[in-house]
This record gives structure tokens, C-alpha cells and sequence, in this order.
């Protein structure tokens, strides 16, 4: 146990921190902002979207951790980290369990989950924590974002001609592909899909509700540990399994690291086997690193590795930006020449100034007090759907605001165009900012993730505690187009506000962000 001394110091820095919290960031220059497909040429995009929209055989995509992490579930090191600190002694001093847990993690996550495994009293004491550990709220409340969407959407239109498989245990693909009316079919052994159903196979395993809620469905087996890796080497299923689609289908890894062991022996072993082509995105918003110039060589370094296992990388911006890719790609499957992305975003670019932010000064300013009242409109319909919701979430005594942001994907920037509570006096008062997911405007990294995003930003310049940025995506044609967000905001903090998404019931969120999204998306429809 921490002396009283450590302790009283412990103290004192957290109420240092809390302090410093309170006053804000001091201002930082912002991240030069790019625009969805900004260098797609370069990029390997178009030529990748053109190659696999036009592949006449069967398509077999490989889904990882991204599908999952951006429905907020933990990614393979934390969810190691958690087993870990869950098998310690609940007397054991949390800084030692810490420090502890991170040192077993630099052996390696497999060599790590194999220690967490060996803690556990058996086999099913450690299924369960290993459940807990990967749902830290309600199942339910984890819902398909917008990668998982998208590839239901190309599941939708090609059936059979496109098979799912999957590493991860939760059941986000199947809900996905549900939302979409298909029938899903949830697989941990090679069996064939079923007429009619949508399946998705798990590679390593699954931890999905049954339908009742009341159970789980048969688990498979779970691949986490050096031990079960070894042992999933010399099953059919998946080695076998995995090894027929690299032979008979063209392969695309989406939302993969590409560190799995699995994969790198499956890709080595049929390197110098006849099968399609293999394309592997990765999103350079996961890199760490900020200088061009090493981004670069990094990236042509890792064309040269890649190419050894006749694979292919592709390079997106934004995780957002890949389900956009996807969407494309089944644009281009519908039969010819679908409209150019480029084209579609200044299309809906337009609508959306010509009736919020139109050139002409009074024109303009008459669209600022109409928008305005709308927005405010709007909040008395959100705090309806919350008030109707089971439970009901009362917003009544919390100050509430709603804004919409514009993107142009041709110069990567986002415009604040109208707010609940103010209005612009003159169009040169919307000021451009940068679309990165660096940026701190919450609504930039919302749009660039592709999905909702919540934030406290602390900021002393404004009153705003609790920021939700919703992307805002319209489909008319069913030609998707990422075109700005709103952003629901109240004075009441983070912490405390009862629609922050580990307080709000189950759909409640999804609710409000879908009538949002339907709502400001009809300005850019035109």
C-alpha cells in the first residue's frame, strides 16, 4: 500500500490536473486538412476500386478489429490488458497490477494473453472474463458503424458472390447485415452459406448473444493465446477454410493490422499459388508518425514487403474514408459508370450552400434566422425522443445546442454554417477549418472517423461541456456522400450529462443520431 505521503502527492496532482482541465487548451495550430480521396491516384484507391468493382469471380473479404473499434470495442492489446488486470488479486495495489500487466504486454499479446490465461481457474472462469472484458456496457448498446454498414450494403447487392470472414468475436457484421433485411448466418466451422442467408464466418472464434438475449451462442474456438494459435494451425477449419478463398477468390483485408500470425502464414504459404488479386487498406490515420517525408518511405517499404505475398496496399486517409471506398466499389458493380465521387460531394456541396449559406448578404442573412430557428426546432424534437425513450431521459433542465458543419472534400476543410444560438451577420464570418482527425473541432474528427464521436472539450473560450458530432451522410440514388455533421452540445459536463453514450439507455443514442442525420441531410439533397 502507497505511504501516506505518496498518497497526499497523488492527490495533489490529480486536483493539478483537474485545474488545468478546467482552463482549457491553450491554442495549437491545426493539421493541415485533406478531403475524402484527395490523392486517390496516388493512393492506389482508384485503381483498387476500379480492379475489384470489375473482377468477374467470387470476392472474399477478411474483417478485423476496425469493424469493431469503431463501435467502441477494445482493441486486441487492451482486451489483453484487461484480462490481465482482471486476474490479479482484487487486494493487489493498482499501480503494481499496472505496471505489472504492462510489462507482460511488451512480451507480445499472444505470449501476454497466454499468462492471463493460465490465472484463471479454468476454462470458464476465464471465457467469461474474457466476455467482460470485450463488452464493457450492454451488448446492445454496441451498434454497427459505419465500415460494418457498408459492407453489408456491397453484401446486399452481390449475395453469394462475396464471402465475410471474420477474426472477431462480437456480432456487429451480423447486425450489420440484418439492418440491411438480410437473414445472417453466424459460422465457427467451414460450412457452406445456406441459400438465402447472409453468412459471416469467425476465424477465431465468437462471443455473440443468442437471439433471446438470455444465452450466448457456441463459442468456436477461441483463438487469443500462443497455445490456441498453435493449435488453430493444424485445423481445418480455419486453415483450410482460409486457404481455398486465397486460391479461388479475390481477397480484400479491411480494417486489419496485418500483424496477426494467422494471416502473415496464410499469406506466405500461398504466396506462389495461382488465385486473384489481394488488396490490403490501411488507414494512415492509425500511424503515429507526423513527418510526410518518413510517412512516405514507410509506406513504399511497405508496398516492397507486400508484394513478396502478391498483395496489394491501398492507402486511406480516414477510417471513415474506407467505407466510403467499399460503397464505391459496389457503385461500380451496379452496372457501369456510377457517378464520380468528386462530383457527388460538389453537387451536394452546393445544395447545401444555395439554402444555408447562399452568397447574397441578405439572402444570407434571412438564411441564418431561419436556420437557427429550425435548429432550436430540432432540440425540442430531440428532447422529445429522449423523454419518450424507456427509461426516459429528462433534458429538461440541461441548456442544449445544435450546429451544422459543411465539408468540401476538394480543398479538406469543415464550415460551421448555422447554430441554434447565434447567427452570423455575413458570410465572411463562417470561417474554414481543417478536416483531420487531429483537429479540435470535434465535428472534424467525427467526419473523418466516420462515425458519431462525444467530447468535453474544456475549452475556457467556450461555455459548450458536452459535444456529440454526428456525421451526416445522404444517400439519394443510393449514391452515398459524406457531406458535414451536426454537433448536439450542452453546457452540462461530459461526465454528468444523462445522453453521454455510457449513460444513455439502449438506442436512445442511435435515435437521435439517425433522425439528425435524416434531418440536416435533407439541405444536401437538393
Amino acid at each position: 500500500m502507497p505511504t501516506p505521503e505518496v498518497a497526499r502527492l497523488r492527490g495533489l496532482l490529480a486536483d493539478a490536473v483537474a485545474a488545468a482541465d478546467e482552463l482549457g487548451d491553450d491554442a495549437r495550430p491545426e493539421p493541415e486538412g485533406v478531403g475524402y480521396f484527395a490523392d486517390a491516384a496516388a493512393s492506389s484507391i482508384t485503381d483498387a476500386i476500379a480492379e475489384i468493382a470489375a473482377y468477374a469471380g467470387e470476392i472474399t473479404m477478411f474483417v478485423g478489429a476496425g469493424v469493431s473499434m469503431e463501435a467502441e470495442l477494445p482493441p486486441w492489446n487492451a482486451l489483453v490488458r484487461k484480462l490481465l488486470i482482471g486476474a490479479s488479486s482484487p487486494t493487489a495495489d493498482n499501480d503494481a497490477v499496472t505496471a505489472w500487466a504492462d510489462t507482460v504486454l511488451q512480451e507480445g499479446p499472444l505470449a501476454a494473453a497466454a499468462v492471463a490465461e493460465a490465472l484463471y481457474p479454468d476454462e470458464g472462469t476465464f471465457r467469461r472474463a474474457l466476455r467482460d472484458a470485450l463488452y464493457v456496457r450492454d451488448p446492445r448498446t454496441y451498434v454497427p458503424g459505419a465500415l460494418a454498414g457498408q459492407i453489408a450494403w456491397l453484401k446486399q447487392r452481390m449475395g453469394a458472390g462475396l464471402a465475410l470472414l471474420t477474426v472477431n468475436y462480437d456480432g456487429l457484421l451480423e447486425a450489420a447485415v440484418a439492418e440491411r433485411g438480410l437473414e445472417p448466418a453466424s459460422y465457427v466451422r467451414a460450412r457452406s452459406e445456406q441459400l438465402g442467408k447472409a453468412a459471416i464466418w469467425h476465424l477465431h472464434g465468437r462471443l455473440i448473444r443468442a437471439a433471446s438475449g438470455k444465452s450466448w451462442q457456441r463459442e468456436g474456438k477461441l483463438v487469443l493465446s500462443e497455445g490456441s494459435y498453435v493449435r488453430s494451425t493444424t485445423s481445418t477449419f480455419p486453415q483450410g477454410f482460409v486457404a481455398q478463398r486465397l486460391r479461388g477468390s479475390l481477397c480484400v483485408f479491411v480494417g486489419l493490422s496485418m500483424t496477426d500470425p494467422n494471416f502473415i502464414r496464410w499469406l506466405y504459404t500461398s504466396a506462389d499459388e495461382s488465385g486473384g488479386p489481394r488488396f490490403v487498406i490501411f488507414v494512415r490515420q492509425a500511424s503515429t508518425v507526423a513527418d510526410q517525408r518518413v510517412q512516405e518511405m514507410l509506406e513504399h517499404s511497405a508496398a516492397a514487403r507486400w508484394a513478396r505475398y502478391n498483395v496489394t496496399p491501398v492507402w486511406a486517409n480516414y477510417y471513415g474514408e474506407v467505407a466510403q471506398l467499399i460503397h464505391e466499389i459496389g457503385l461500380r458493380r451496379e452496372g457501369g459508370a456510377a457517378n464520380d465521387f468528386a462530383a457527388r460531394a460538389r453537387l451536394r456541396l452546393a445544395n447545401g450552400a444555395a439554402s444555408l449559406a447562399p452568397p447574397d448578404p441578405a439572402q444570407f442573412a434571412e438564411a441564418q434566422r431561419e436556420g437557427s430557428d429550425w435548429l432550436r426546432g430540432r432540440l425540442r424534437d430531440v428532447r422529445a425522443i429522449c423523454a419518450a425513450a424507456t427509461p426516459a431521459v429528462d433534458l429538461s433542465s440541461h441548456h442544449l445546442g445544435l450546429a451544422i458543419w459543411a465539408i468540401d472534400h476538394d480543398t479538406g476543410e469543415i464550415m460551421n454554417w448555422i447554430s441554434s444560438d447565434r447567427a452570423y451577420q455575413e458570410l465572411d464570418a463562417v470561417v474554414r477549418n481543417p478536416l483531420h482527425v487531429r483537429s479540435r473541432w470535434v465535428a472534424a474528427v467525427a467526419i473523418a472517423s466516420g462515425v458519431a464521436v462525444e467530447q468535453d472539450p474544456k475549452v475556457y473560450a467556450s461555455r459548450w461541456r458536452f459535444v456529440r458530432a454526428i456525421p451526416v451522410i445522404v444517400e439519394p440514388d443510393n449514391e452515398r456522400s459524406p457531406v458535414g455533421a451536426v454537433t448536439l452540445t450542452s453546457t452540462t459536463p461530459l461526465r454528468d450529462f444523462p445522453l453521454a453514450k455510457d449513460k444513455a439507455p439502449p438506442g436512445v443514442l442511435r435515435a437521435v443520431d439517425d433522425f439528425l442525420n435524416a434531418q440536416v441531410g435533407e439541405f444536401f439533397r437538393g
